[in-house]
């Protein structure tokens, strides 16, 4: 089915992920654990802006049965080998499940001892954005705030103080994560939140590559273009960046 393209949209939040603010290169306990979590690459990997027409005739090219887009140049697929070595990423280890639902308090627990948000402000979340979401501003704002704190704390006084620290970086550290695999690999049509279930992967900061975020990435693509093919859904969300380096590859 053909669309205009007046009609058609693609969500992607690269030029989002790029603007924001990042820590200083020598803060090693910031870096460290973004580069072990296996997704450090992914902030350079955003595109500004996604061509429309690109993405709609991929879509209107993709074969449900078979998983695979009729191209002018043959038949193609996108294995886990090549989301791998376009995203550099983790594509071994364990999967979530996309549509399991989360209701009002677990997003509550999960925002506030995973990512350090007050009980107040979790539950005003969830009621501006229905449980298992936190909107981006709400998120970049957590982030930043830690990023503050934990930069005040970096010669602490007293032992109180020093948990103080550990807490604010790993809270940091991890809202940071949320937001970039939110921008880059998940995003939804709605384009104005993040799923809180990726929060379940950053639990342990020292396990995060040890999840299949290829995998989860391309399944979620994949339920996106199924989407588009039988419902006709005009907005394509998911890692939409993919297209665009086949794309290219194909050119």
């Amino acid at each position: 089915m053909w669309y205009d393209e007046a009609d058609y949209k693609s969500i992607n939040d690269g030029k989002r992920m790029k603007e924001l603010d990042k820590s200083e290169e020598g803060l090693r306990w910031f870096w460290e654990p973004v580069e072990g979590s296996g997704l450090h690459d992914l902030i350079y990997t955003g595109y500004s802006t996604v061509t429309h027409a690109m993405i709609r005739a991929m879509c209107e090219r993709q074969h449900t049965e078979t998983s695979s887009f009729h191209l002018f140049v043959g038949e193609m697929t996108i294995p886990l080998d090549d989301v791998h070595n376009l995203l550099h990423i983790p594509i071994h280890g364990r999967m979530l499940d996309h549509d399991e639902a989360m209701d009002r308090d677990r997003s509550i627990d999960l925002m506030t001892m995973l990512l350090g948000m007050s009980d107040a402000n979790a539950r005003a979340e969830v009621r501006k954005e229905s449980p298992g979401h936190i909107s981006y501003p709400s998120l970049k704002r957590v982030y930043e705030y830690h990023l503050t704190e934990a930069r005040r704390l970096e010669e602490p006084q007293t032992r109180e103080e020093l948990k103080e620290r550990a807490r604010r970086r790993q809270w940091c550290v991890r809202s940071f994560l949320l937001y970039l695999v939110g921008c880059a690999l998940f995003t939804n049509k709605m384009n104005r939140h993040i799923d809180l279930l990726y929060l379940d992967c950053m639990a342990d900061l020292q396990a995060i590559e040890k999840w299949s975020w290829g995998g989860m990435t391309l399944a979620y693509l994949y339920d996106y273009l199924e989407d588009s093919v039988i419902l006709n859904n005009r907005t394509m969300a998911g890692c939409t960046n993919l297209f665009m380096v086949i794309f290219k590859i194909i050119l």
